[in-house]
């Protein structure tokens, strides 16, 4: 006999929520029809009640406090008008469940130590953006999806962009309709897209609230912005990016280093989003021996 298994389809959906760790952030809370909410880990509808009261899922930030967004920036909170506390926010996530599992039937509880099989324990249960095509034969097509600043109707409102397999792109706020790459571009080149706030500007965030708030770092230059989208679009595809091409001539270079590979490594650096490039290396050398290499080959690699 062969051994064989069948993986299931849990379907939910993702809400945003804000993570304390320390600091705030913005981020997605997975919800699925078992009642697993994911958190930055996987707990059950008990759990979850847990994280709450605790403090680790918040539906609010303080004034005063800052909050960040990955991939966008950091930003005070100068005002806000919150539409969730505690209670209400954990009533929210259970009818969310309700309404995918009415009779909130064969909901999971997690236990201490859970395998989801004999090599991995149950720890997180982020999720995969879909959508589907066809009427008769539904095809299935994953992707990714990280934050981004929109603007629409005159206000700036945060939401989520997402791209597929087949480079397409999804805006939340857009429902249904589909985007390409070249369409993207556009809209962050004329400051829909990644549009940072402006002073004191008020931030819309569908399904929490608004905030007035002011950036603290400093925004991304829109060519990087536009670099960071490419390489987002073909890494999704399957294909391997600048950063994964890059670190392949970087490995090739130190394996027999020759003066058109120093070149070659240089041009797959440039075109790496430069807010990426630390991440080229280890958390302590980040970028720092690309540096060399390219723009100070006569210094010896330290080891």
């Amino acid at each position: 006999m062969e051994q064989i298994y069948y993986s299931r389809r849990i379907k939910g959906v993702s809400i945003p929520c804000i993570i304390h760790n320390g600091n705030y952030f913005y981020t997605k809370l997975s919800v699925y029809e078992d009642g697993v909410v994911d958190c930055w880990h996987a707990v059950d509808l008990k759990g979850f009640r847990k994280e709450i009261d605790k403090g680790w899922v918040v539906p609010q930030v303080p004034c005063n406090q800052s909050f960040s967004v990955h991939g966008i920036g950091e930003f005070e909170i100068q005002e806000a008008s919150w539409m969730y506390d505690n209670d209400r926010f954990y009533e929210r996530v259970v009818d969310i469940v309700k309404q995918m599992n009415p009779d909130l039937k064969n909901l999971h509880e997690i236990q201490k130590g859970e395998r989801i099989d004999e090599r991995c324990t149950f720890t997180a249960a982020p999720g995969t953006p879909y959508r589907e095509e066809g009427k008769f034969l539904i095809n299935t097509i994953n992707g990714s999806q990280q934050a981004t600043l929109y603007r629409k109707d005159d206000r700036l409102c945060i939401t989520e962009l997402t791209v597929y397999k087949d480079r397409h792109f999804r805006i939340g706020m857009e429902d249904d309709r589909l985007f390409s790459l070249e369409e993207i571009t556009d809209m962050i080149q004329a400051d829909i897209l990644y549009s940072y706030p402006v002073g004191g500007e008020w931030l819309y965030m569908p399904e929490l609230g608004n905030v007035k708030v002011c950036l603290l770092t400093d925004p991304i230059a829109k060519e990087e912005r536009i670099k960071e989208i490419e390489q987002w679009c073909v890494r999704t595809a399957g294909e391997d990016d600048a950063a994964q091409r890059c670190i392949k001539a970087y490995h090739d270079y130190l394996e027999w280093p020759t003066e058109q590979k120093r070149e070659r490594l240089k041009e797959l650096y440039l075109a790496v989003p430069e807010h990426e490039r630390m991440y080229l290396g280890d958390m302590d050398g980040k970028d720092g021996d690309y540096i060399r290499i390219i723009y100070h080959p006569e210094r010896k690699r330290e080891v």
